[in-house]
């Protein structure tokens, strides 16, 4: 038994609370505890096709980019602008690479982060609006 524990259920416990998920993520994970156990139950009636469209709903999403890596980064606003955003210093790193003519996947190479991050940055960057996607038409001819 650890230490500090008296044996009694700790009361987030005992009324189904997390104590470092609140809000949305809680309702969340209670969104998400009821469509396994109701998975489950299909599963167990032998409704397979039901349990799999459960499951498919609570699929993550795939971690990747929302954007082709062809997509070209645009800056979107202003020096001045920028200087009042709240960026950290990876952020500002990055930004400092968008110069309208390299490509996403080029600025995640040399971004030297791990790529989920760079991208997770840069995603903050298009929400804040200091940057905006050229995403490449896929009907463009391309040269061979």
């Amino acid at each position: 038994m650890h230490p500090t524990h008296t044996g009694e259920t700790p009361p987030w416990i005992a009324n189904g609370e997390s104590p470092t998920l609140r809000g949305a993520d809680q309702t969340a994970i209670g969104g998400l505890a009821s469509a396994m156990e109701e998975l489950r139950r299909l599963y167990l009636a032998g409704e397979t096709e039901a349990a799999l469209a459960v499951a498919e709903s609570v699929r993550p999403a795939p971690v990747g980019t929302p954007w082709p890596l062809d997509t070209i980064p645009l800056v979107n606003m202003t020096a001045q602008q920028i200087m009042q955003l709240p960026l950290d210093p990876q952020s500002g790193f990055l930004l400092a690479r968008i110069d309208g003519m390299t490509p996403l996947k080029t600025i995640l190479d040399i971004s030297a982060m791990p790529h989920e991050s760079a991208m997770h940055r840069i995603e903050h960057l298009v929400h804040l609006g200091a940057v905006r996607m050229l995403v490449p038409r896929s009907d463009t001819p391309t040269l061979s």
